[in-house]
């Protein structure tokens, strides 16, 4: 959980939008494990920690801080097979100046039929 926390150090960096965790050790499955930031305009308690869910749950959020008025941010853990792939292209995006937050960068290695 710390670690998570330690996320929002980040808030403070030009362009930081998270960053991958290629797997989480004990997963059955090959997911990567991506980390982002999460705002809300009231406390959030957050869902990890004793008797909630682990790091390795399909999602998970740490407690969030407050910024500013009516501006409380936390860190958010997903895991997904695509990921991966996801946020190499969000990178390339980002160097070429063409990366929109909240949309695909690339549908290459997103998987389907």
């Amino acid at each position: 959980m710390e670690a998570l926390n330690k996320i929002l150090n980040g808030i403070t960096l030009r362009g930081f939008f998270g960053g991958i965790i290629l797997r989480g050790e004990n997963h059955q499955k090959p997911l990567t494990g991506k980390l982002s930031l999460t705002q809300f305009t009231t406390p959030f308690e957050g869902t990890i920690g004793e008797g909630k869910m682990s790091l390795l749950s399909s999602s998970a959020m740490t407690a969030s801080i407050k910024i500013a008025e009516d501006i409380h941010l936390g860190s958010l853990i997903t895991w997904s097979e695509v990921y991966f792939s996801q946020f190499g292209f969000d990178l390339i995006a980002m160097m070429q100046g063409k990366y929109e937050p909240g949309f695909a960068s690339s549908f290459y290695g997103m998987g389907g039929s």
